[in-house]
């Protein structure tokens, strides 16, 4: 094969999984067990294609061998409660009919992050296929908008009920909304911070129109879903990558006026947008004390299941078991409507018990320390920025129903499936 069709090979397989996570978003973030399935099955299906495109070398596998194996072995776990015959552990997993369809969403999962590294992998694959995503998520960004105007209490004839009066963009929960529009505006300056004179980025010109527009556009949707744990986590996020961000900081002492003019511009731009939307954020952050003693309200009523299943509820399992476990009116009144225990660790506990939470942890470590030591040591901003949109997600996912919901969860994989793999690959492919 030449070097061009190897390229442009790439180039096809690394927007093969932005697109099927489009897809994702645009269908309700696939939340729910029939739409989870059948994403799960194109998630499969689209690995499969990817795999066939950029044909990973031996060496890729023997490097995402140790987590990938880690991986396989939470799948077991997951599938083996479902398996006919005496379960010697007496999980008592409940919802038997829906524990395939969750095993299936996982395999899914663990397929796009394989697929994502495969493709960054590739010098120029993580590139390619994380602008994308930024451009389909202004995609994603501008249909919110429009169904918005159309009808601010619906989403595709879904009803909103209570959030009603939030924008939450194609799904229909606003605080997972204000989480893709936040990693949308971190992914933004990741690639702005590309485009800096001295990096020469040959980039094209509708991603060098694109980056700034998704930093700026993302902060502004995210602030509009009133989302209060995503708008302060994608602050922190794209100050920290500013701040760290080392090409910026010499052209600061060598080109003090540009650069501060540079950062004087965005700073401008993220007050107008945050301004603009003032009162709705400032609403939000008033009932912070209420809410936080709810929502520690939930996490004691979980709490209390993860102890007494250790092993867990199995996949599937969470809403059948919480209307088992409600033993008064007033967890009725609180908890009845509550599909999740916003919380990542609960879901994990309460999905596969501490084995599954265990080697999920383990699998993590495995795949994070490769990118958080490329980090430390080449410092290159989309690599930053990346990890930072992941950052996003896990606080998110500590307080709210983020990686509860499928597509989210798909999300996640992708982008530490590309950081892995372009961190790990020498030379680097990311910049």
């Amino acid at each position: 094969m030449t070097r061009s069709g190897s390229d442009r090979r790439t180039r096809i397989a690394a927007v093969i999984v932005p697109v099927v996570l489009f897809g994702q978003m645009m269908a309700l973030a696939a939340d729910g067990p029939l739409l989870a399935a059948a994403a799960a099955a194109v998630e499969i299906l689209a690995t499969i294609l990817v795999l066939l495109l950029v044909a990973p070398p031996s060496t890729f596998w023997r490097r995402l061998a140790p987590p990938l194996a880690v991986l396989g072995l939470a799948a077991v776990w997951l599938a083996s409660g479902t398996m006919p015959g005496i379960d010697l552990l007496h999980r008592g997993w409940i919802a038997p009919d829906l524990n395939l369809g969750g095993v299936v969403r996982y395999i899914g999962g663990v397929a796009v992050l394989v697929a994502a590294a495969a493709v960054a992998w590739r010098p120029g694959g993580a590139r390619v296929s994380l602008d994308a995503w930024i451009m389909v998520s202004l995609i994603l960004l501008a249909a919110g908008f429009a169904m918005n105007e159309a009808d601010p209490s619906r989403v595709w004839g879904y009803d909103k009920g209570f959030l009603a009066g939030r924008f939450t963009g194609t799904i229909l929960n606003a605080n997972a909304a204000g989480c893709l529009f936040g990693i949308l505006a971190v992914l933004g300056l990741g690639r702005f911070l590309t485009l800096l004179p001295r990096r020469l980025d040959p980039a094209p010109l509708p991603i060098m129109i694109a980056a700034p527009v998704a930093l700026l556009a993302g902060i502004g949707a995210c602030a509009i879903t009133a989302s209060r744990t995503a708008l302060a986590a994608t602050l922190v996020a794209l100050l920290l990558a500013t701040i760290f961000d080392q090409e910026l900081r010499e052209q600061a002492r060598q080109r003090t006026r540009y650069v501060v003019l540079l950062l004087a511009a965005l700073a401008i731009g993220v007050a107008v947008m945050l301004f603009l939307v003032g009162d709705v954020v400032s609403d939000r952050f008033q009932t912070v004390s209420t809410d936080g003693i709810e929502r520690t309200r939930i996490w004691a009523f979980y709490g209390r299941i993860v102890l007494a299943h250790p092993w867990g509820v199995g996949p599937g399992g969470l809403d059948d078991i919480t209307l088992h476990a409600l033993s008064s009116t007033t967890d009725a009144a609180r908890i009845w409507f509550v599909h999740s225990p916003h919380n990542l660790f609960l879901s994990l506990l309460l999905v596969g018990g501490w084995p599954y939470l265990m080697l999920i942890l383990t699998a993590a470590g495995l795949l994070a320390w490769p990118a958080i030591r490329s980090s430390a040591i080449r410092r290159q901003p989309m690599i930053r920025a990346s990890i930072s949109a992941i950052g996003v997600i896990l606080a998110c996912a500590s307080v709210d129903i983020t990686l509860d919901i499928p597509a989210f969860a798909s999300l996640a994989a992708f982008l530490i499936g590309t950081v892995w793999g372009g961190s790990v690959r020498q030379p680097m492919t990311m910049a």
